[in-house]
């Protein structure tokens, strides 16, 4: 048998929370909307977690190398060593700064000549390399006239270089002459440079795939040996703290009043138990 005053008690509190909750109905609905985000927000950073996790250890290796992803970071390399054969007879060699560049190369050059706008110009054509040449024996390749090239290569571009004044270094182009241009990196001096769009691209792909990867493994890893997540127990706690509206407010005023018409019945008789009495209480 049910004791009377527990009964009186729990419907008591029953309806005092609902008197509340209609009372302050605006209030709670302010803290809902506060609350119910910060649970979802909580859900939400509990499935992340394995990623965020995984994000933050493949950041921190990334950075260790001085690469972030999703930046343009600054590259050393070593600086090569630019050496220039021409069939005029001159040799040249000196440092080269520039990162983008064929380790060898062929070119045939006209000398320079000035045209009607009064700049100095040259024509260069560029050959691409294949086993024909061999380059180990520049003093052959250097021997060999423009048409001989011509006809061993094929021809990659051809471009017309113009400018207003000559630098001691063009004197080389003073007369028509095959190129030979050899690149080997130098043991000491580096070269900086901005990494390019497509080197940040490929590397902040190669880092989003790393974090999956890990960040599944550490999911498996959790499913092993955590039993109840964060995400459950705020899944519970979540319907207390939807809004209440016009539909539910009209369903608790009517709950509020089936409690309070109980309560009434109730204590007509506080001594008797629930199954002596005559009459049914009314279900809510």
């Amino acid at each position: 048998m049910i004791n009377n005053n527990k009964l009186i008690k729990k419907l008591t509190k029953d309806a005092n929370r609902l008197q509340n909750k209609i009372k302050y109905r605006k209030l709670y609905n302010i803290r809902n909307v506060v609350v119910r985000p910060l649970i979802e927000s909580g859900i939400a950073v509990d499935y992340a977690l394995p990623f965020i996790i995984a994000a933050i250890i493949a950041a921190n290796a990334y950075s260790s190398e001085g690469n972030v992803p999703f930046r343009a970071d600054e590259i050393v390399k070593k600086a090569s060593i630019e050496t220039i054969d021409t069939s005029s007879g001159i040799h040249l060699e000196h440092l080269s700064f520039d990162f983008d560049y064929d380790d060898e190369l062929i070119e045939y050059s006209t000398g320079w000549i000035i045209n009607e706008q009064g700049l100095y110009e040259r024509i260069v054509t560029s050959y691409r390399l294949d086993d024909k040449i061999d380059l180990e024996n520049k003093e052959k390749v250097l021997e060999m006239t423009k048409d001989d090239i011509d006809n061993a290569l094929v021809i990659t571009n051809i471009k017309t270089v113009k400018k207003s004044t000559l630098d001691p270094e063009d004197e080389i182009y003073n007369s028509d002459a095959i190129i030979v241009i050899d690149h080997s990196e130098s043991e000491e001096e580096t070269i900086t440079r901005l990494e390019t769009k497509s080197e940040n691209f490929w590397h902040s792909l190669y880092y989003i795939f790393l974090v999956l990867c890990w960040g599944n493994s550490v999911r498996c890893i959790e499913k092993v040996f955590v039993k109840t997540y964060i995400r459950d127990k705020l899944r519970k706690c979540e319907p207390f703290f939807r809004k209440i509206n016009k539909k539910e407010l009209e369903q608790m005023k009517k709950i509020l009043k089936m409690k309070q018409e109980n309560l009434s019945m109730l204590n007509g008789d506080n001594n008797s138990d629930i199954d002596r009495y005559p009459y049914k209480l009314r279900k809510i």
